[in-house]
Formats: structure tokens, sequence, C-alpha cells
């Protein structure tokens, strides 16, 4: 469910539209962890205080203006990337694509991270 035009508020101080469809809620969001992939890609989740509505917010660290919030990480990844794609279309200089396809390489890294298996946990070894 999308929260109407009247609904969208920051939250959080980065000027991010609370998902939250409840125009009582007046808390939005409070993160709750941030972590880094290989110090490149930001996902912090966070949920709604009143409605426990959690979501995943995505960013690279060169590009923070350009993110993508969704319910789950893969989604935000798969998102992000198609974002930082649409960036590039309207970059301006060789430096400013060269940075914007160097962050689509690490988002495309990590999103094919996510989809392999966890390796199995090794067993103990045996005794001599």
């Amino acid at each position: 469910m999308f929260a109407t035009k009247d609904q969208h508020r920051s939250h959080a101080g980065h000027g991010r539209p609370s998902p939250c469809p409840d125009p009582e809620c007046v808390e939005g969001h409070r993160e709750t962890t941030t972590h880094h992939h290989d110090g490149r890609l930001v996902v912090t989740e966070a949920e709604c205080a009143c409605h426990s509505v959690h979501t995943k917010h995505v960013h690279h660290r060169d590009f923070p203006e350009i993110w993508a919030e969704c319910s789950t990480l893969a989604e935000g990844i798969k998102h992000l990337g198609q974002q930082l794609a649409r960036a590039l279309e309207g970059a301006r200089s060789a430096w400013h694509r060269e940075a914007m396809q160097h962050a689509i390489d690490d988002v495309d890294a990590f999103h094919k991270a996510l989809d392999q298996p966890a390796p199995a946990p090794a067993g103990p070894s045996p005794k001599r």
C-alpha cells in the first residue's frame, strides 16, 4: 500500500518519505540498524514506530542522494541498481559516468552475493 501525497513526510532526518499510510503516525520511522557491504553499500533497516512496517533503505556511499527503500533487501538492491542506471543515462562527464558505473558494479556484485547459497557450516573436525 502506498501513502498518498498528503501522507508523505520526512522521517529520520533524511528527507525520505515515510511509507506508513497512517496520517496520524507522527513518529515516522525509527532506524534500527545500519550495515555496510564492503564499505560501499549502506543498508539501513527501519520500522514505522506505530505500525511496525519494516523497510530496508539502501544507497551507495558515493551517491547517497540515489536510494531505494523496499520491504526486502533483494528488492532494495534491485531497485537501487535501476535508479543508478537511470542516473547514469544523465551523467554529463566521463568521470561521473565512470563513478556511476563503478557504483552499479558494486550493486551488481552485492546482488549476486545475495543470490549465492550460504556455505554449509563446517562439521566438527575429525579426531586423530
